[in-house]
């Protein structure tokens, strides 16, 4: 047993991890050498994770959702559930270090090919560890205050509503409205949030962005956004330029895919009046 943790020791200061590498990686044995290398089918795609949870912010549902539509799936061919996406993104054997055992407090350089730097590494775990958006069971709505009303000038409050289906299942929907109709006092209707953001994609659209100041909060998020698509369109072979990728192709991408704080931030950031 002693000469078994030796060697279990020495394994690990060479830089080899004595057991299973993780998904995007796997044991190669070759001419007699043995060694981890990137696996590269699944490689790429855990890299891809890796920066959209860094520069995005996407959740592990979120990234859930974006695996399974590319069919992303495991050494047993099942799909990745959210918690082993989780355990994935605090795993630093992907920056090029590891503990072993777990647990024990002695960590080791890998010798393997790292897939992402320590950077990104410690970006996702600043975006996990960060404020929640809000407390738990409160309800976040991306543009309530942040409208005007077109008639009387109010602001434009929001509300959730569920209607039970036939089938038992409930739909779902975010309605948006005058603040004033709860006294009866304004004729606007209601607006889905769903037709709201479609408006919005259209008037930005529309917008000259050049006499638009945008605040510095907007101007860091457009950064990031430049850089996972650049090189997410780079992995797919899509030439593009960094300028190319501009704030209205970040709206339309906030607008379908951001949390409620992304838009809000995003409407906030246009420092303009906007009225519904």
């Amino acid at each position: 047993a002693a000469n078994v943790k030796r060697g279990i020791r020495a394994k690990c200061e060479m830089g080899w991890r004595p057991c299973m590498p993780p998904l995007g990686y796997y044991n190669r044995a070759f001419g007699g050498i043995k060694d981890i290398v990137i696996d590269p089918e699944r490689g790429p795609i855990v890299k891809e994770m890796f920066f959209r949870a860094a520069y995005l912010g996407e959740s592990g549902r979120k990234l859930k959702k974006w695996l399974d539509s590319i069919n992303f799936k495991t050494r047993s061919g099942k799909y990745a559930q959210v918690s082993l996406i989780l355990s994935m993104l605090k795993n630093p054997f992907y920056y090029g270090e590891f503990e072993y055992p777990l647990d024990s407090g002695r960590w080791y350089k890998g010798s393997h090919e790292p897939l992402i730097g320590k950077d990104i590494f410690d970006m996702v775990q600043a975006r996990r560890l960060g404020p929640r958006e809000s407390k738990y069971g409160a309800k976040t709505f991306a543009y309530k205050s942040l409208f005007k009303c077109g008639n009387c000038g109010h602001s434009i409050t929001a509300e959730e509503k569920f209607k039970k289906l036939l089938d038992g299942s409930f739909s779902h929907h975010i309605y948006y409205h005058c603040s004033k109709t709860l006294d009866n006092g304004c004729g606007k209707h209601y607006i889905r949030e769903e037709e709201l953001e479609g408006k919005l994609v259209e008037f930005i659209e529309c917008l000259d962005m050049e006499n638009i100041e945008i605040n510095q909060r907007l101007k860091s998020s457009l950064q990031e956004y430049k850089k996972i698509a650049g090189q997410v369109l780079t992995q797919q072979n899509i030439d593009i330029k960094e300028d190319d990728i501009d704030i209205k192709s970040y709206a339309r991408y906030i607008f379908k895919e951001g949390s409620s704080r992304e838009k809000g931030d995003f409407i906030r950031g246009l420092g303009i009046h906007l009225y519904l």
